[in-house]
């Protein structure tokens, strides 16, 4: 796996995200034509897990709060935590509905500069810290794949527990504003 790859379905899940809820990414890249087949199962798969759980996704995101100034940390704090327990494909789609959710979340406030910061974010994790667990399962096409041959598979919730990343949002959130204090105090 190389990382345009990942950073290419990251762009373009990001692109999609945006373009859903009406909005244009203004550095995003031009994709000519239609979406390879992983990023169309990207889209299909990230829009699957938005649907099941869209209320306690949107109140999670919200929560977070993003600001320019924590949203590296606020980030970087949730991903740790999604993969904490290992990865699987189901963790990796919840990481871009994460990211794109974010991304929204940021052109509604008016902080378009940090969509572009988002999509390094995860396009570097994917490449850094997801790529040998990823070339390990057949690259993206491997996620293709799994996907194809096992639909049955995603009724029985592959998907990471919802519960367990609004844990992880909320522990997000305790440690940065713990983190906050800290440094107003110092």
């Amino acid at each position: 796996m190389n990382g345009e790859m990942s950073r290419h379905i990251v762009e373009d899940y990001v692109s999609y995200r945006l373009s859903k809820n009406g909005y244009r990414w203004i550095n995003g890249p031009v994709i000519e034509g239609g979406p390879s087949k992983i990023c169309s199962t990207m889209r299909s798969l990230g829009d699957e897990f938005e649907d099941r759980y869209r209320n306690q996704f949107d109140d999670m995101v919200n929560q977070l709060d993003i600001t320019p100034d924590i949203a590296y940390q606020t980030f970087k704090a949730v991903v740790n935590e999604l993969f904490l327990d290992g990865v699987n494909w189901g963790r990796i789609v919840a990481l871009f509905a994460f990211g794109g959710s974010i991304c929204v979340q940021c052109i509604e406030k008016n902080m378009p500069r940090v969509v572009d910061n988002i999509v390094d974010w995860v396009a570097t994790y994917c490449d850094n810290d997801l790529r040998q667990w990823i070339n390990s399962h057949n690259s993206w096409q491997g996620f293709v794949a799994f996907y194809e041959k096992e639909p049955a598979r995603r009724n029985e919730n592959p998907w990471p527990s919802i519960r367990k990343i609004c844990g992880y949002a909320a522990g997000a959130i305790g440690v940065l504003t713990l983190g906050a204090i800290l440094t107003q105090k110092s």
